[in-house]
């Protein structure tokens, strides 16, 4: 497995001993280092790229390998080998390869350092160079949760995945719901995990009663380890959220209108369903008469149809009778149906309370 995207940065030149005149000092500098890590076989695959930037031919140097919390060589950190590094022609570069044995140290954030010694003029010199981060031990990433809304309850499907480089014990993972009105995640899902092995996947999946949450569109949250029972090379990929909404709440839609005009009113037959996850409190149907079928300020308010209690899933069927206004101009009209048109019912989908009937009426003239 590959560690990391790896890419040159100097960390410094360190002098050692009086100055030299530059055309003395040491030409041999790291200029890339990277890893990869076989954890099968406890080990480190090393690449290191040098280069000669004097106009001379160099002198046959070694170069140390550091594992370092930091970047910097200090007494913290672990030598994983030593490099000779051959002559180099003037102006040029050579690419090594090296092999070390992992060594046994707490899971989380290493560099690999390398530096270059030489000495010149009975001189010593050295310089430095790090590499992106390597992350060593096991590393918990939860996967996507999906949710099924279910009679009462909500089903979470998900997995974890292992990424590091060593197993990890058994844990958990906590799914919460999150919208943006309120981006503070409610818990209400604890799954287990076993214990998994290096690059091992595992599907877990729960289900939960509803939580007891204000109308809206949600998302799903998972959060692996958040106990931090295991010790993980990286703890910030922990946590993910979902790209699919669940809409929580009483839904209130009509499903069904038409109409006709007879004996100078609109009868109107309506059928309305909560098609949410919670029950909805009684409230009422408005309807409107409409030159362009769109609702807007010069529509005729004609009449409202009051609407029971519904329970989710549960559909409500309407027949109601529409006086039309006295001295109404004869034309073509559309029929407009908004249920809880005075938005008396909190609901998870404020949009899909419009409707329009799809013929339209021919009124002759009002009364």
């Amino acid at each position: 497995m590959t560690v990391g995207r790896w890419g040159p940065l100097l960390a410094g030149v360190l002098i050692a001993g009086a100055s030299l005149p530059a055309s003395a000092r040491a030409d041999i500098l790291p200029v890339a280092i990277a890893g990869t890590v076989d954890p099968q076989n406890d080990s480190l695959a090393i690449r290191l790229t040098v280069a000669n930037r004097a106009n001379a031919p160099s002198s046959a140097t070694t170069a140390e390998i550091y594992l370092s919390t930091d970047g910097l060589v200090d007494d913290q950190d672990v030598r994983l080998t030593v490099q000779s590094i051959p002559p180099l022609g003037a102006h040029s570069e050579r690419a090594l390869t090296a092999s070390a044995a992992l060594p046994n140290m707490a899971p989380g954030r290493y560099y690999l350092l390398v530096r270059v010694l030489e000495t010149q003029g009975g001189e010593a010199s050295s310089h430095d160079l790090w590499g992106a981060p390597l992350f060593l031990g096991p590393d918990l990433k939860p996967g996507q949760p999906v949710g099924t809304l279910e009679t009462g309850t909500l089903r979470v499907d998900l997995s974890a995945t292992n990424v590091g480089t060593a197993a990890a014990g058994p844990t958990r993972i906590v799914v919460s719901l999150v919208r943006d009105a309120d981006p503070v995640p409610v818990p209400f899902l604890s799954l287990d995990v076993a214990a998994l092995a290096q690059g091992q996947s595992r599907a877990v999946e729960g289900t939960a009663p509803l939580p007891d949450l204000p109308p809206g569109r949600y998302h799903l949250t998972a959060q692996v380890n958040p106990d931090r029972t295991v010790a993980e090379a990286d703890e910030i990929n922990n946590a993910v959220q979902g790209d699919q909404e669940i809409a929580l709440g009483p839904d209130l839609a009509i499903v069904a209108l038409s109409a006709t005009v007879s004996d100078n009113a609109v009868v109107a037959t309506d059928t309305v369903v909560n098609q949410g996850t919670h029950s909805a409190t009684p409230c009422g149907i408005a309807f409107f008469l409409s030159r362009n079928g769109v609702l807007d300020a010069d529509d005729l308010s004609i009449g409202y149809r009051v609407l029971p209690g519904l329970t989710p899933g549960e559909h409500n069927h309407g027949t109601t009778r529409l006086p039309l206004p006295r001295k109404l101009p004869p034309g073509r009209y559309y029929l407009l149906g908004k249920v809880d048109a005075s938005n008396a019912v909190a609901e998870s989908d404020e949009t899909n309370n419009l409707v329009l009937a799809p013929t339209p009426l021919d009124v002759r003239a009002g009364r």
